[in-house]
């Protein structure tokens, strides 16, 4: 018999401990994760109450905490929600679970649907679905039947400790305003009618999906890629709902983006720009390139210093060989070196990108070397910016390369 692990993602408030209690009791083999934020007072009584049930019934825990929440990362909402799934995926794998359950419940699935009406949102589903993947992880929700209020009442017949999160109650946010103002003042029934009217739309959406599925995979030329020539013989009315469904295809998780933002966007592949920067989604990003519309993950920033001919490079190497655009030939005085993505910081190479139609997202990461002066000496495989005829006597020549590439006599 193969043994299903289950990751519960608890946060001490009635929901999350609801949804444990329930799961405890059909026997499932378990593993809670708990983020502490520490950012309010009652993270630590919320984290006492995750622990003293998970102690009581002997079940595994994860907690993490200890970090400190930095103003330039951004929405803290966000920001949360990337430190929280990162530490789901990472503790899903190290036990092998089969899913991750979270306290979702018909409250939740409300707010979302009000939100994305408020935002004018182009979405591929309203308000919440029953399982979904989200950074690779099968992600169960089995409490949307449940209102908040029904699971407070299950905690409390149940004798279940839970916690309230005070921010719940900061009005200034969009959902707890939407929560407070509208949700919490609807009767089961009203609760009802509104599930009802989402579960017509999302029959119209699965429609209009497989409507413009059809129409994406004709002017696909890849997972990843549009044929910009066919894109624009696409009706107008069509080209917003081809641009979303491909970006959702491939960051693989739910994104509403609003029909204003989409709309820009069009403009932007309309206009005269070969190469442009069309917006950011998660980690992916679109770009338009000549003829291609491409979405892709942005590779990460790196700097390497090259003390001598041995020094650890990361995902490049130091060669005696190699390919003439991958030769450096420099005075020993000029050394330490740099190796490092580009930072747009040379209007001689942001020509050179130009004039070799380098497309916009090669060129943020494009691997440079540079002396101990910080001037270009080479744009690798691209072109070399110095005269061997001008180096001193003390020249040194060396290659550098890509780990995974050959190594080539020139």
């Amino acid at each position: 018999m193969i043994k299903v692990v289950s990751l519960v993602a608890v946060s001490g408030g009635s929901d999350s401990m609801a949804l444990l209690d329930m799961l405890r009791k059909e026997s499932k083999e378990l593993v809670v994760c708990h983020v502490n934020y520490g950012v309010r007072e009652s993270a630590f009584r919320d984290e006492k109450i995750v622990r003293d049930y998970c102690d009581k019934y002997k079940i595994k825990l994860e907690v993490l905490k200890d970090f400190k929440y930095d103003k330039k990362e951004g929405n803290f909402e966000n920001w949360a929600r990337v430190i929280r799934y990162n530490f789901f995926k990472e503790t899903y794998h190290k036990y092998g679970c089969d899913y991750l359950y979270v306290g979702h419940n018909l409250d939740d699935l409300l707010e979302t649907y009000f939100i994305q009406l408020r935002r004018d949102s182009k979405c591929d589903f309203y308000g919440l679905k029953e399982e979904i993947f989200i950074y690779e992880m099968r992600v169960k929700r089995i409490l949307l039947d449940y209102s908040k209020e029904e699971l407070k009442r299950y905690c409390e017949v149940n004798e279940i400790v839970f916690g309230e999160d005070e921010t719940n109650y900061d009005t200034s946010y969009l959902r707890n305003n939407i929560r407070h103002n509208i949700v919490l003042k609807m009767t089961r029934l009203e609760k009802d009618k509104v599930v009802e009217e989402i579960k017509k739309k999302n029959v119209v959406k699965e429609k209009e999906y497989e409507r413009i599925h059809d129409l994406l995979n004709r002017v696909k030329k890849g997972n990843n890629i549009i044929d910009l020539r066919l894109f624009k013989e696409i009706d107008d009315k069509n080209k917003e709902s081809v641009i979303y469904y491909l970006v959702i295809e491939n960051v693989k998780e739910r994104i509403s983006i609003s029909e204003k933002r989409l709309s820009d966007i069009i403009k932007k592949i309309q206009c005269d720009k070969p190469n442009v920067m069309l917006g950011k989604f998660k980690e992916y990003y679109l770009y338009k390139e000549y003829d291609e519309i491409v979405i892709s993950k942005e590779e990460e920033e790196f700097s390497y210093s090259i003390e001598n001919l041995s020094s650890d490079l990361g995902k490049f190497v130091i060669s005696d060989k190699g390919r003439k655009l991958e030769r450096v030939v420099v005075s020993k005085s000029l050394f330490p070196l740099k190796l490092e993505s580009y930072k747009g910081d040379s209007k001689e190479v942001n020509r050179l990108f130009i004039e070799k139609k380098v497309p916009v997202r090669l060129r943020r990461r494009w691997p440079v070397v540079k002396d101990k002066l910080d001037r270009v000496l080479l744009v690798l495989n691209i072109e070399k910016f110095y005269n061997i005829k001008d180096l001193s006597d003390d020249k040194i020549e060396f290659y550098i390369k890509r780990k995974e590439e050959e190594i080539i006599d020139e």
